[in-house]
């Protein structure tokens, strides 16, 4: 195939492909956003807490997993550095198609209502026990955090008066601490 049909071909590809048409969508939002002469007050503190949620001294747990690369290593499926680099765009392209979609909606509707739908489905999703108990453990470690003097959305005391079994994962305590 020669070059300029891979590129078109790549370029129909990419057409289709949920987690570029979402990054699509949010960069022109963004595009959008910055526009504007000024943004809102809230707008810097919900994107300020948005960079603290993306910090890896967070503590709650969430950058303690590996995705199975000890594993990947030790059966030799990742040996050199293109082996690395390849495993790690497989894990961010699963991760991302199923995560992204679930946070760009709890941004974009931040009800409570939303954040149970989401919850629901996104449990749904998870259908290894161990992957559960790692989403419920890191939000409810986010949630602590944030009750000790992190922004957090007025909905708070909602949130924490609600089940735990109905409330549990951490993509949706991310809505809420966000």
């Amino acid at each position: 195939m020669g070059s300029a049909a891979a590129a078109a071909a790549a370029d129909a590809d990419d057409d289709f492909n949920p987690i570029l048409i979402l990054y699509k969508h949010m960069e022109i939002e963004m595009e959008q956003e910055t526009n504007h002469e000024t943004l809102s007050s809230s707008n810097n503190l919900l994107q300020w807490s948005q960079w603290q949620l993306l910090d890896s001294l967070l503590p709650t747990g969430g950058f303690a997993h590996s995705y199975g690369l000890e594993a990947a290593i030790q059966s030799h499926l990742v040996s050199d550095h293109d082996d690395l680099k390849s495993y790690i765009i497989q894990i961010l392209d699963n991760t991302g198609s199923l995560l992204l979609p679930f946070v760009y909606t709890a941004t974009k509707y931040p009800t409570v209502e939303t954040w149970s739908k989401l919850d629901k489905r996104l449990e749904a999703t998870l259908t290894n026990e161990i992957s559960r108990k790692a989403s419920t453990s890191q939000g409810s470690a986010l949630l602590r955090y944030c009750s000790k003097g992190v922004h957090v959305y007025d909905n708070e005391r909602c949130c924490l008066s609600c089940d735990e079994t109905e409330f549990g994962g951490a993509h949706w305590r991310f809505g809420v601490a966000a």
